[in-house]
């Protein structure tokens, strides 16, 4: 009996003192839910399975910051969600497709080794892919809620895919990332340009973008993958066709804000010219840049209609 009692409490003790040597403060509070320590930390193991370059961020300020950001942002998306779809199911054929993406972008060969990277990074493998889902989400509803707002001159892509036909001898894939950044109230153009420039300097490309980037890819450095030199615009081909690996683009205008454009890998296409191919390669690429401006805007209106408290 009194080994059992005495059991109990050392038990007590224990569980006890691993609660205190953690100690759960709140960073911040979104409406009604809180961001505390313990959700930056894990954030923070999360943004660096998407983006390992962040390893190299020293920088514990930084770190905090951009995992409070990127939650605040999951939380405000998630909010909305939750008024058309109920998030707590499985929805298998999404998952499905995030895992495939995932094992794809990792370079691993199936489900099970991706599980053991997602351990080896202290990450719950259902509790990383309930949030890669809530992303997954968010685009289906800016398509759904945006696909007939979309504006397609088809007229003018079949003109610009006969200049391309006329003037081709071959094409480039290019492998791209992004840095689609806006300009703060208290800056001018060149603050925040010279501001970038110095973090890109500093911390790399891949870490800035996920510092400034407003774009969806910033979660994963900014990395846009492969592209095809028909599915992007004459001003983007002529900025980047010359460039080098790692080389930037220079700074271009679009409707969602400022752009930076880095080569990572490109490589030659020898192949015959498929007019319909390409046509509907340009009018895909045209779709999703203009339901990306889309995502951008009605998020920037649900975040005005947030109350967001800083506590630290």
């Amino acid at each position: 009996m009194y080994k059992k009692i005495f059991i109990f409490i050392v038990l007590i003790l224990f569980f006890s003192n691993n609660v205190l040597s953690t100690r759960v403060e709140i960073i911040s509070k979104v409406n009604e839910e809180v961001i505390t320590n313990i959700d930056i930390d894990y954030e923070i193991k999360y943004l660096k399975f998407l983006n390992p370059k962040l390893d190299d961020l020293n920088n514990q300020v930084a770190l905090t910051q951009l995992a409070k950001k990127s939650i605040i942002r999951e939380i405000i998306k998630k909010k909305e969600l939750i008024n058309y779809i109920n998030l707590d199911e499985e929805h298998l054929d999404v998952i499905k497709q995030i895992e495939m993406d995932l094992i794809n972008k990792k370079n691993l060969h199936n489900k099970n080794e991706l599980k053991k990277i997602v351990l080896s990074k202290e990450l719950n493998y259902n509790k990383l892919f309930h949030k890669l889902k809530i992303e997954a989400m968010w685009n289906e509803l800016i398509f759904q809620k945006y696909i007939n707002n979309v504006k397609i001159d088809e007229a003018k892509l079949k003109k610009q895919v006969q200049k391309f036909k006329n003037e081709y001898s071959f094409s480039y894939d290019y492998n791209l990332s992004e840095i689609l950044f806006e300009i703060e109230k208290d800056q001018t153009f060149e603050e925040r340009l010279d501001e970038i420039k110095e973090s890109i300097d500093k911390i790399g490309f891949d870490n800035t973008a996920n510092i400034y980037s407003v774009s969806d890819s910033s979660k994963f450095g900014g990395k846009v993958g492969w592209v095809n030199d028909s599915q992007i615009s004459e001003v983007i081909s002529n900025n980047i066709k010359n460039l080098k690996i790692n080389e930037l683009s220079k700074v271009l205008k679009s409707p969602a804000g400022y752009l930076i454009l880095k080569v990572n890998e490109k490589k030659k296409i020898n192949e015959p010219f498929d007019e319909k191919k390409y046509f509907n390669m340009l009018k895909q690429a045209k779709t999703n840049q203009q339901l990306n401006q889309f995502s951008i805007v009605f998020f920037k209106r649900l975040k005005q209609n947030t109350f967001i408290d800083e506590y630290k």
